[in-house]
């Protein structure tokens, strides 16, 4: 791990628990695609897919974007997240294709070119890929092209509201998950700007919480939670919206700290084989997002008919869902199909 000194504390510039951070938010992720009941749905659909995009906001590199032309850093994010969507999304609609065999599927090939955010072929998780590249893309020229700080925090509270407000106010989806883009935008920058003042000790602190805080701070924000109504940023809904703010920040700063916890727990100087996998998971979650619920489907089809109940199911079906995605990612991470996740080879 790198580090520098800043004269007080030492940070990381390269953030490894934040790769342990996004593995949870997969297996969440996950769980929400097997069906963990209503409760945890409600739950989860709080912060699971937020906390991407602050993640996002956290690896986002002023210097380096810098250093890069405008077309370049879009074509960069078209290679990591434009070409795995659209593989991915045809992969998914040939298997539709061949299992279905009815002129309905082509609706879902429409909302694949068009629309992302309903009727995807099989892997809805795929919208989150389109959203997530507009968030960057239009950050990027926000960074590059305002240079009043003032000015461009102005325009993300605005283009972020209106991402709350689009899906209610406009007779339509935006294509692409432009809205959803928006809202994320807002979780990108605030996670930006908190790790560009880390040194400043009321900010290290939130990020650095002792155990007792952490345990308060965590029950806060689940009974915030479920104060606030349901929220899906796939469909649009945020319940009351500022409500749903302060629980996905609220949520990903816990969740940080959760993290940190658990990246320095460690026996005779080395993570816990758990830890190890779930921060690789978060290193190579694009394989786990645009695979887990094709592979969900099969595992579930094939365990259902030995009438195994449904708690049982549903953790047998996690347990072999992580290892088929395990091997999926060994497989095009240590292949020439890594090109499909925009890796060189």
């Amino acid at each position: 791990m790198i580090v520098k000194d800043t004269g007080k504390e030492q940070f990381q510039t390269r953030l490894d628990y934040m790769d342990l951070f996004r593995g949870l938010g997969i297996i969440l992720m996950i769980m929400g695609h097997i069906g963990f009941g209503d409760t945890f749905d409600f739950f989860i659909h709080a912060f699971h897919m937020p906390l991407f995009f602050f993640a996002s906001g956290f690896f986002f590199s002023k210097k380096s974007s810098d250093q890069l032309k405008t077309v370049d850093y879009i074509k960069r994010k078209c290679k990591t997240l434009i070409v795995p969507y659209c593989f991915f999304g045809l992969f998914h609609f040939l298997i539709l294709c061949i299992t279905q065999r009815t002129g309905k599927v082509w609706k879902s090939l429409v909302h694949l070119l068009f629309i992302n955010t309903t009727a995807l072929p099989i892997a809805g998780a795929l919208w989150f890929l389109t959203a997530i590249f507009f968030t960057n893309v239009i950050y990027f020229l926000l960074d590059r092209y305002i240079s009043d700080n003032r000015l461009r925090t102005v325009l993300i509270i605005i283009l972020s509201l209106f991402g709350n407000i689009a899906p209610k106010i406009l007779p339509f989806r935006l294509p692409y998950a432009l809205d959803i883009s928006f809202v994320g935008i807002g979780l990108f920058h605030i996670a930006y700007t908190l790790k560009q003042h880390m040194e400043n000790k009321h900010i290290g602190k939130m990020f650095k919480l002792n155990k007792a805080i952490w345990l308060i701070s965590a029950i806060l924000v689940t009974v915030l939670i479920f104060v606030n109504g349901y929220v899906n940023m796939r469909t649009g809904l945020y319940a009351i919206i500022p409500l749903f703010w302060v629980n996905a920040i609220g949520a990903c700063i816990v969740g940080i700290n959760l993290s940190e916890y658990l990246e320095e727990f460690k026996i005779n100087g080395k993570s816990l084989p758990l830890i190890q996998f779930l921060k690789r998971i978060g290193k190579n979650s694009i394989v786990y997002l645009c695979l887990n619920q094709i592979v969900l489907i099969v595992i579930r089809n094939m365990l259902e008919p030995f009438g195994i109940p449904r708690g049982f199911l549903q953790i047998a079906i996690l347990i072999l869902g992580l290892v088929v995605l395990y091997v999926c990612d060994l497989l095009i991470n240590g292949t020439k199909l890594r090109v499909l996740i925009g890796k060189s080879n």
